[in-house]
């Protein structure tokens, strides 16, 4: 009997996981979009470009893509999500892992999150990218605003003081990246109430089980 409630606990766990599965999606990108001009980073210059989710439930970070390249030396890359802080890049989030950047033209690289992060509905994040110590890459801004996704561009800012200060350059010509997320869907109230249901028998048999 007790073994029977388990497993039809377990059903109903597995089934209410699997109704809430989601699937992945761009939040904002411009990689298509013709560039501008690169924005060379160094040891003294970083820079960060912000963007806005858009309203509904929250959203699990899967990968940033960036247009960098030229690399000279071989530069310590920072790559990091930051918090919005009254307008500047706040404290971090989470930093990335990648491969190491090519020394020639800007392309397409990948910037995996280090650790799981959801993302909040209409909240700012700032993407930073810096050099600590000698070398630099560049990271290439777009001409124009154009822009796919469910979010947007915001401002994007720079520092000459590795994140000490920062100053605000405005919303035109972004940097160039992409972010792509999965949604993930709040269960409904009668799904949350059957899958807490589904956890308290669970738990109640796992008692009797060690009382027995």
């Amino acid at each position: 009997m007790t073994a029977s409630i388990l497993r039809r606990a377990a059903t109903v766990f597995t089934l209410l996981i699997a109704s809430a599965a989601a699937h992945a999606d761009l939040l904002i990108g411009n990689l298509d979009q013709p560039v501008r001009f690169p924005a060379p980073l160094a040891n003294d210059f970083w820079y960060a470009q912000s963007f806005l989710t858009p309203a509904g439930g929250p959203l699990r970070l899967d990968l940033v893509t960036v247009r960098v390249g030229q690399v000279v030396g071989a530069p310590n890359v920072i790559a990091e999500l930051r918090a919005d802080n009254a307008g500047s890049p706040g404290g971090m989030l989470t930093g990335f892992s990648f491969g190491p950047f090519g020394a020639g033209p800007t392309q397409n690289e990948m910037l995996t999150p280090l650790s799981p992060l959801m993302l909040a509905p209409e909240t700012t994040y700032w993407l930073l990218m810096g050099v600590n110590g000698a070398g630099g890459f560049d990271w290439d801004y777009a001409q124009g605003n154009g822009a796919s996704g469910s979010g947007s561009f915001y401002q994007y800012a720079y520092t000459e003081t590795q994140g000490a200060s920062w100053v605000g350059f405005g919303t035109e010509d972004p940097m160039m990246m992409r972010v792509d997320v999965t949604p993930m869907p709040v269960p409904e109230p009668a799904s949350a109430w059957l899958m807490a249901a589904g956890l308290a028998v669970a738990f109640s048999a796992r008692r009797r089980l060690l009382r027995s």
